[in-house]
């Protein structure tokens, strides 16, 4: 939670300042902070998101 992370082609930079857990320990929420870019120093990566999400099946593989 200590690295900020910014928004491609929305001039946003995102901060994590809280995770919310249910009984079980399962994160149910990110609660964030959202800043312009000229108002905070700019973060090292920047994500990319999707603005109508389709279900996928990915498989990770790795050497055998």
């Amino acid at each position: 939670m200590d690295q900020s992370v910014g928004l491609r082609y929305a001039n946003l930079v995102l901060t994590c300042t809280e995770v919310v857990k249910d009984q079980n320990g399962v994160i149910t929420e990110l609660r964030v902070k959202c800043a312009n870019v000229g108002e905070v120093p700019k973060p090292k990566g920047f994500i990319h998101w999707v603005a109508k999400p389709i279900n996928v099946e990915v498989r990770q593989y790795d050497r055998l």
